[in-house]
């Protein structure tokens, strides 16, 4: 079964079990080694953010991707000064 027919039998409500999902961010630090894409540059360049963002799928076969990595984009869009953050921390309001 592909990760597809994994999301299609879990919105029916067939079988036991469901696929993963990454509800908040998957930009880990093998993962941006792993794609040669980081943080803070991912989070601003398109192309960046689409190749870690499949990560998780190509590392663990997961049928989920997650952009963007972190929840200050709202507070950005509404005014709030964001702190971009680095390699090994997420950006902050």
């Amino acid at each position: 079964m592909n990760g597809k027919d994994e999301i299609v039998d879990a919105m029916d409500g067939v079988g036991d079990s469901h696929p993963p999902a990454l509800f908040t961010q998957t930009g880990t630090v093998p993962m941006m080694d792993a794609c040669g894409c980081s943080w803070p540059e991912a989070n601003f360049d398109a192309d960046m953010m689409v190749r870690l963002a499949l990560q998780p799928s190509e590392l663990f076969g997961f049928a989920t991707a997650r952009v963007p990595f972190d929840i200050t984009a709202e507070a950005e869009r509404l005014g709030c000064t964001v702190n971009p953050g680095t390699r090994f921390s997420q950006p902050s309001v």
